[in-house]
């Protein structure tokens, strides 16, 4: 947690504490799951590596999965993403290719490709119907639902970037010239968390070290006039505003 001075588009400054956010998934909870068709389980893909709660979740081994209700009376998002199931697709084809292989090899010589073909196409069609790949939160009894990584007002969380020609941006040319391949030209503000109560969504200020931001998530942590969450796309860096 470190001190920030921060200035309002209204030209309003004032200095609060500032701590930092990320989408690595680990320090909150999250990890990668695989849904085990209709049954109320998910097989965590993760390592054994405590997480940030001092916990930890053993791999592969199911784990019940709930259909849990905010307090705020909102539901959970259920059901399938695209991108939920291409993973689950290309994960049972790979394996369906694995096991093909191995029972089709004979003297050690490499099996024909027309031989593991079906194999792979019954383990992608099975993968994208019954095994989905998904972020599921792996802490506490709330575990288990999936994770669509957005913020409270159903944006995508982002750093904020200063203007193309900036100083700022000068100063490190790696990523001006990142920028330029991604077409990143235009100058755009970071994504703040903040008690909305105080700060209501759309309030947009300036951090200094960090740059524009603009209100658009809360946290149940987040409380009073002295407290935001900064953005970062960076675990490490996220770990050094605290």
């Amino acid at each position: 947690m470190t001190g920030a001075t921060v200035r309002r588009a209204s030209t309003e400054r004032t200095t609060i504490e500032t701590t930092a956010y990320c989408s690595c998934g680990h320090c909150c909870g999250w990890s990668w799951g695989m849904a085990l068709g209709p049954l109320p389980f998910l097989s965590p893909l993760t390592s054994f590596k405590k997480r940030a709660s001092g916990r930890r979740c053993v791999p592969l081994w199911p784990k019940r999965k709930y259909t849990a209700k905010l307090r705020s009376g909102e539901t959970v998002p259920q059901g399938w993403k695209l991108w939920d199931r291409v993973r689950g697709g290309a994960a049972g084809a790979v394996m369906g290719a694995a096991v093909s292989a191995y029972l089709n090899a004979k003297g050690g010589n490499v099996p024909a490709f027309a031989k593991v073909m079906p194999a792979m196409q019954i383990g992608a069609v099975a993968g994208m119907s019954l095994t989905p790949i998904s972020p599921y939160w792996v802490e506490t009894n709330l575990r288990g639902h999936s994770y669509g990584g957005v913020t409270s007002t159903g944006a995508t969380p982002k750093e904020p970037l200063p203007p193309l020609f900036s100083r700022e941006s000068l100063l490190a040319p790696e990523k001006f010239l990142l920028r330029i391949v991604r077409l990143e030209w235009r100058a755009r503000d970071g994504t703040i968390a903040a008690d909305t109560t105080i700060y209501p969504f759309g309030t947009r200020m300036y951090i200094k070290d960090w740059g524009w931001g603009v209100v658009q998530d809360r946290g149940g942590a987040i409380k009073g006039q002295s407290r935001i969450d900064l953005y970062h796309y960076n675990h490490n860096k996220a770990l050094k505003w605290g």
